[in-house]
């Protein structure tokens, strides 16, 4: 297909929703190795710079180019975030219905001991290419869970980010075993009477106490512990928000590494000095 044909706004829209499109049924099943999506990207983005001229120049940074247009970009889709985004919707598929039939092949044991909601089985060494893949976007989307507490919670305060999808911080007189022996349910006074003060007091910082005592106790004695998406309104997964979640660490990762490569650079330059 030539592309001289096509601005490259036209570009955009037909790589977005024909293109990239065409391959989501694959995208959202399986992970595609890094090399093959970072091909694939290349390509999409030889596509887009090219002219009738010739291959034509790649005027910005191909993370500019995916970054999402509310966060700056052009909002060209990466097929390598793409894939990870499409996964972790499956995965949030199957942690909240468990009468699917990929949760009954998939899941086994439940995300929580006070939650009801299903997790993936554990790898085995004969596990397949799926189940990798699924297991993998799982890790990433528990990662950046958020938690709505429940009657007697069993949540580790230090663990789980269930102060305004935050984890929140300890006093740094606090010892790490006690730290991480710390239960949610155990900052709660019987039959949700109210937070233990004190106790808050003496483990948390200062912004951190106030955090804590501005979230809402359980309302019902059986409410189990509820997590939820952080990053929209609503608390439900979305591949928009899950896109922009992976894109922004991804750019930050590149970001880190080419400071540390012109770092390594200039101490070449004063050891060769």
């Amino acid at each position: 297909m030539e592309s001289y044909p096509l601005s490259q706004a036209g570009k955009l829209i037909l790589i977005n929703s024909v293109l990239i499109a065409s391959i989501a049924h694959i995208l959202s099943v399986f992970l595609l190795p890094t090399t093959i999506a970072n091909k694939v990207d290349a390509m999409v983005s030889r596509f887009f710079w090219a002219k009738p001229s010739g291959k034509g120049i790649a005027w910005r940074r191909k993370e500019f180019l995916h970054m999402p247009k509310g966060a700056g970009g052009l909002g060209l889709r990466s097929v390598t975030v793409h894939n990870r985004a499409l996964l972790m919707k499956k995965v949030w598929c199957i942690h909240r219905n468990s009468k699917l039939l990929v949760s009954q092949v998939f899941a086994s044991h439940s995300l929580h001991s006070t939650s009801h909601f299903s997790m993936l089985h554990s790898l085995k060494g004969q596990s397949s290419w799926g189940a990798r893949s699924l297991n993998q976007a799982e890790r990433t989307l528990t990662d950046n869970y958020a938690w709505k507490i429940g009657s007697n919670s069993t949540l580790w305060a230090g663990q789980n980010r269930w102060v305004n999808g935050q984890i929140p911080i300890f006093r740094d007189r606090i010892k790490l075993r006690t730290a991480a022996a710390v239960t949610v349910g155990s900052l709660i006074l019987p039959n949700q009477q109210g937070w233990n003060i004190p106790r808050i007091t003496s483990l948390f910082t200062t912004e951190t106490i106030g955090a804590i005592r501005g979230l809402e106790l359980p309302s019902l004695a059986t409410q189990c512990d509820l997590p939820y998406w952080p990053h929209t309104a609503s608390g439900q997964y979305t591949t928009k928000s899950g896109y922009y979640l992976l894109s922004r660490q991804i750019d930050i990762c590149a970001y880190t590494s080419s400071k540390f490569e012109i770092f390594s650079d200039f101490m070449g330059i004063v050891h060769h000095a």
